[in-house]
């Protein structure tokens, strides 16, 4: 791809959200590369335009990047929620979806972005617990260098805090898994939250609890 080919490529690249018909000046750009896979992201936007190459090429691509087979196609050829899709794009999900993968359900409206929501909100939260551990095992350890005896209230709160960061955490994850029909991930999820819900009670401190050295 010589010069002026990549600078035609990226302006249009630039225009292909607010611009229907960038996709289409894209795809006829990709076609006469060769690169049958970018000419069917970027072509099946248009009903009727792409090959069976391009659109067998467009298949294999959006499997390998995720199974949410709708979901990558919108966000790979710039289409927006609301917009509708051609038969052609349809038909991509569909034999996306058929393929091998740990999920092949295509989920649509709200499904999906609840799905989105609950994939994408169990990391953070895990994230949140993995770093107060962190942080609290430095500070008792920095604690106990300096002297300090008592470092069971510590421990407790660290304990109590990473396992309600992981029990919320299952459960953001759960509705995916439900959505998803993964029965094995969700009731796995419940035992793990049920399980950790019980460690933050048992662990957790009582009303009058104080930290050591408070009045």
């Amino acid at each position: 791809m010589d010069r002026e080919t990549r600078e035609r490529r990226d302006r249009l690249l630039e225009q292909v959200t607010s611009r229907a018909s960038a996709r289409l000046e894209l795809a006829e750009l990709y076609r006469d590369l060769g690169h049958v896979d970018q000419a069917g992201r970027w072509g099946i936007s248009v009903e009727g335009w792409t090959r069976n190459r391009e659109r067998d090429a467009y298949t294999a691509l959006i499997k390998q990047q995720r199974p949410d087979a709708e979901g990558m196609l919108r966000r790979l050829s710039g289409l927006n929620p609301r917009e509708p899709l051609t038969a052609d794009a349809a038909a991509v999900i569909a034999e996306a979806s058929r393929l091998p993968s740990r999920s092949s359900t295509v989920l649509h409206g709200w499904r999906a972005q609840l799905d989105f929501w609950s994939r994408w909100t169990s990391g953070p939260v895990a994230a949140m617990g993995a770093g107060v551990f962190v942080v609290m095992l430095i500070a008792m350890f920095a604690a106990a260098f300096s002297g300090s005896d008592d470092l069971t209230m510590p421990a407790r709160l660290t304990a109590t805090v990473v396992a309600l960061s992981l029990a919320l955490a299952a459960l953001f994850r759960l509705p995916a898994s439900i959505l998803r029909r993964q029965w094995i991930r969700a009731v796995s999820l419940v035992i793990v939250a049920v399980m950790l819900g019980a460690v933050f009670a048992i662990l957790a401190p009582s009303p009058g609890f104080r930290l050591p050295g408070e009045v």
